[in-house]
This record gives C-alpha cells, sequence and structure tokens, in this order.
C-alpha cells in the first residue's frame, strides 16, 4: 500500500512514484506518523484519495486525523467544505462524521456529528459547488462550498450509515438471556426481522439466527 504524500508547495495528493509535483514542480513530502494506529490511518486516505472525484487538499487537517480518531476508527470517506465561514474537511468514519478546520494560526476546531444523533441528511448541488444539510439532534448543520461532484456520492453512503445505526436497537441482541415470547408475538418478530432483512440492515446469516433463537423460546 503506497505512502499519503502530497506536495511540499501547493498540498496536491501525488502518486508514490513521482518525484515532482505535475502542477508546480515541487517535491513531495511524506507524513511522518509512527504509531500503527496512524499508520492505518495514512492507508485509508490512501484509499480513499485514489477514488475517482475524491480529491481532497487539506493536509493540514489530514495531520491532525491521527489525535482526533478512536483506537479502533478509521476514515472511510472525506470531502472538502466551508463550515461556519471556516474551510476545512468532513471526515466520515465507522462511527461518525467530523468537520476538522486547522486555521492559518495553527488553531484547530472540531465539530462531532455521531451517526447516532443524525436524523437525516440532505444535498444541494449548484453550478460549481455543493452543500449538505445534517439535521441532528432537532438541529441543522450546513457545510457547503464542496465539490459538486463529491457531494451525491458521501450523501447516499452516509444515509445508508445512518439507517443502520437507526436500526442497531432494533436488531435482537446476541444473548440467550431474552424474554420467552408467545407464539403472536414470535410471529409478529418474524416479520420484522424479515422487513429488516429486506432492506439490508440484517444479513441472511444474522436472519436465520435470530430466526431460530425464536423458535427455540417458543
Amino acid at each position: 500500500m503506497p505512502q499519503a504524500t502530497f506536495c511540499s508547495n501547493c498540498s496536491k495528493p501525488m502518486r508514490g512514484d513521482q518525484k515532482f509535483c505535475p502542477v508546480c514542480g515541487s517535491p513531495p513530502y511524506t507524513p511522518s506518523y509512527t504509531s500503527s494506529k496512524a499508520l492505518a490511518i495514512e492507508r485509508a486516505l490512501c484509499n480513499i484519495d485514489s477514488l475517482p472525484k475524491s480529491r481532497f487538499f487539506s493536509p493540514k487537517e489530514i495531520k491532525e486525523l491521527p489525535d482526533l480518531l478512536w483506537d479502533d476508527e478509521l476514515p472511510e470517506q472525506c470531502v472538502t467544505g466551508n463550515y461556519h465561514a471556516n474551510s476545512g474537511i468532513l471526515v466520515a468514519t465507522d462511527r461518525r462524521m467530523l468537520f476538522v478546520d486547522k486555521g492559518l494560526l495553527g488553531q484547530l476546531k472540531v465539530e462531532d456529528f455521531p451517526y447516532d444523533k443524525i436524523s437525516s441528511l440532505e444535498s444541494n448541488r449548484g453550478i460549481l459547488a455543493g452543500s449538505i444539510v445534517i439535521h441532528i439532534s432537532g438541529n441543522w448543520e450546513c457545510i457547503d462550498r464542496i465539490p459538486k461532484g463529491q457531494v451525491n456520492a458521501f450523501v447516499a453512503a452516509q444515509r445508508k450509515k445512518v439507517a443502520l445505526w437507526k436500526n442497531k436497537t432494533e436488531v435482537p441482541p446476541q444473548t440467550s438471556h431474552q424474554p420467552t415470547p408467545s407464539s403472536g408475538s414470535a410471529i409478529d418478530e418474524l416479520e420484522r426481522l424479515g422487513k429488516l432483512r429486506q432492506q439490508g440492515i440484517l444479513t441472511q446469516d444474522e436472519f436465520e439466527q435470530a430466526k431460530a433463537r425464536l423458535i427455540r423460546d417458543l
């Protein structure tokens, strides 16, 4: 897996085999992370940056991620944008979204958007840029000036995440200490599990395991 490499002058992402930036001709630099967590984050960002229309140019915010993410948390998507007139990156991980802004004077601002608190997401696209509106805890927050080619793919993926987190509490826990359901409630539960499977929230294996538990407890 190649390391995350950026132009030392214009901060544009570069391939590992490029000796000079194709835009300004400056040499590259590679963030010097030392921990295994930072290395995993670096590799995840390389994968993000290799996807079509997902280029981002904010290495100063990216360098802060090893200290901002939890031990077992990895970034999955990243877009540039403005939040409350501050420019930075909106990062989607397997746990949450967070907006990271590293100001010109070095001040760091981070806004956290946990998936279990988000009620819905909206996307808007203009001529040159787009925006994402996050409805969370009865309020809404807007990240704008996002490159319009990145908006739809980002929002589509995060809507799926929000739906999964909303239904997590509905998935039967993996434990044998459950109250014994009546025949009527077991049928209702099976219908509910079938809907979750159809929506893609439960896998076939998870559905079969939950069904087996219901039948066993009858």
